[in-house]
């Protein structure tokens, strides 16, 4: 609009009139101007301020959380996400309770002077501060969050203030243009200036102050047609809320699955039957599960601590230890709790680089597991009875025939004393043999108490067993080399009815697998710490896919020729010894070879 224009017309004056009149409108233009700008200047600022303060808030809860699980690795993420959300933010910094910076976005190396400025600033006051500071990069709005009043730590935020600096530049740049123009113009400069940047810039104020009330859809009409500063600044901030509010959803929906997933993997360890709890390298306990509270139901878990809860089991606070220390990679251990049998797993729970969370500990019930176990190796040990039950009464029918014809010798010939006491030992060396095959079956078939373990010969170990296994072997036409006697004089010190056991099984087992009228080599070999008894058969060895050789139940024999427990039962028995046992294929003509070594009994008299 001009002087010329039809619309508008200046009333007749004189030239000093004119003069006055366009001192004043230019006075009164550049006043209402200073009065738009200081208003946009305030409003500008205040949303600014909201902006930076509804930053923080969106962050605080992650942060929080984060430093109370000592999820430190996740400090970097939430304070990108905040920085891609906020283009204006500069850096974001989040401090311990001391002022220890602990996670850094936006300052690639803090200077001592930064660092000092934040330690300065972390302390406990009104909440949350927000002050300006001057740096290489310019003055920026540095905000202070106490995280929890500062008892986890403190929340530095500083955001540019570029963006206003920006408009009100640009808004001066326009005064000097309208004051320039002409007094003519100065009147229609205020009414364009009002029309079309203090209405703009109340409306952007006001949506500013929701948005900072937590109205993120709020968005602040645009004018397509229009490229002044304020249709600017509306489509700035209406992209900038919707970006905003695309990562506050994103943020509400990760905090969401998070909140599922942790309710879901509760509610899964509350069902498993093992007690599962979770700790600190400081002993302070995170999690347990509703089985480690039924478990160790005398423990009190409300502080929390894992001293506390096992404070009457030192074996657990020791080992703890070790694995938090990474003195041992992890613990397995076996103890009894209120006439439980239990076994303990102590493992480290470890995050990105190997970095150490925490130390987790799996507790596991197997009373009835042992029991069963117990059950069933006396099961086999009677299954081995049965099978060798056929052997023993054809030892038992030889001196049990000869006594019979003794006896019948001694009533006939009565009246002759020599022969009647020759025949009379006859008759009782053959009751006494038919009573030690009798005696070493029973001593063999019955349950002996748990532990009871002494010293005892290798070589009368297998000398018992030959005297069980003799009939097979005859049956079989199979024979058995021994070593010399004396290779056989090592002592062992266990259970030598449970020792019988595991040689009786894998002779049995040697015999399947050995051809009639084969020979099957037992060798002896000791040194200072242990000795090998190796049972060596003619068979074609064991097959490289039989695999679970040890497992139980896991059998290569005909159906109802063997249960599958004798390999399993001898290992465990072996093991409990402090021993093992090892198969390998040996070369033609032997077949598989199966070495027991045991720790060898070194008497201290």
């Amino acid at each position: 609009m001009t002087a010329r224009d039809t619309t508008y017309r200046n009333p007749p004056m004189s030239r000093r009139a004119v003069i006055v009149l366009a001192v004043i409108g230019l006075i009164l233009s550049l006043f209402l101007q200073i009065v738009g700008l200081i208003q946009t200047s305030h409003l500008l600022e205040h949303a600014h301020r909201q902006q930076a303060l509804r930053t923080a808030e969106l962050l605080v809860p992650g942060v929080e959380e984060a430093l109370m699980v000592d999820s430190l690795y996740r400090l970097p993420h939430l304070l990108g996400s905040a920085s891609s959300a906020n283009p204006d933010l500069a850096y974001a910094v989040v401090c311990g309770p001391t002022g220890e910076a602990l996670a850094v976005q936006g300052v690639s190396e803090l200077s001592a002077d930064f660092a000092s400025h934040l330690r300065k600033h972390s302390t406990p006051g009104p909440d949350p501060r927000i002050f300006n500071v001057k740096t290489e990069a310019g003055t920026l709005l540095h905000l202070v969050r106490p995280l929890r009043s500062g008892t986890v730590g403190y929340m530095h935020l500083g955001v540019r203030w570029a963006p206003v600096d920006a408009a009100l530049r640009q808004a001066c740049l326009n005064m000097l243009v309208a004051m320039v123009s002409g007094l003519l113009l100065c009147t229609l400069g205020a009414w364009f200036i009002y029309q079309r940047l203090t209405q703009p810039i109340a409306a952007l104020a006001l949506a500013a102050r929701r948005v900072g009330e937590g109205q993120l859809d709020t968005r602040v009409p645009e004018r397509p047609d229009a490229d002044d500063e304020a249709s600017l600044l509306a489509a700035t901030f209406n992209q900038m809320t919707e970006k905003l509010q695309q990562h506050v959803r994103a943020i509400e929906g990760s905090r969401a699955a998070l909140a599922d997933e942790k309710e879901r993997i509760q509610a899964i360890l509350d069902s498993m039957q093992q007690s599962v709890i979770v700790a600190t390298d400081d002993h302070r306990i995170v999690y347990s599960n509703r089985a480690a509270h039924a478990l160790w139901s005398e423990a009190d878990f409300s502080p929390g601590t894992y001293e506390q809860v096992h404070a009457q089991r030192p074996q657990l606070l020791t080992a703890f230890a070790d694995v938090a220390t990474g003195k041992s990679p992890q613990k397995r251990m076996a103890m009894e709790v209120h006439n439980r049998s239990l076994a303990v797993v102590l493992a480290p729970v470890r995050g990105e680089n190997e970095h150490l969370l925490g130390i987790v500990e799996i507790t596991t019930d197997v009373t009835e597991q042992i029991e069963a176990e117990r059950m069933l190796a006396h099961t086999e040990k009677l299954h081995v009875v049965g099978q060798l039950a056929a052997g023993v009464a054809h030892e038992i029918n030889s001196p049990l025939d000869g006594a019979i014809e003794a006896s019948r010798i001694i009533e006939q010939n009565a009246g002759d004393a020599t022969k009647v006491l020759r025949f009379a030992r006859a008759q009782r060396d053959g009751l006494e043999r038919i009573g030690g095959i009798v005696r070493t079956l029973l001593r063999y078939s019955r349950k002996r108490p748990e532990g009871k373990r002494a010293p005892v010969e290798v070589g009368r170990l297998l000398a018992e067993t030959a005297g069980l296994m003799g009939h097979r072997l005859t049956k079989r036409k199979a024979k058995v080399r021994f070593p010399a006697a004396e290779q056989t004089r090592y002592m062992l010190l266990g259970d030598d009815l449970e020792l019988v056991q595991v040689i009786v099984n894998l002779l049995n087992n040697a015999l399947d697998a050995t051809p009639e009228e084969s020979e099957i080599l037992i060798e002896v070999a000791a040194n200072a710490k242990h000795v090998d008894i190796a049972i060596i058969d003619g068979g074609p060895g064991i097959p490289p896919e039989v695999a679970p050789l040890f497992t139980p139940f896991f059998t290569t024999k005909e159906v109802g020729k063997g249960t599958g427990l004798g390999l399993a039962i001898s290992r465990n028995i072996v093991q409990e010894h402090g021993g093992e046992i090892r198969v390998e294929n040996r070369s033609a003509p032997w077949g598989a070879c199966f070495t027991i070594r045991l720790p060898r009994y070194q008497s201290t008299k």
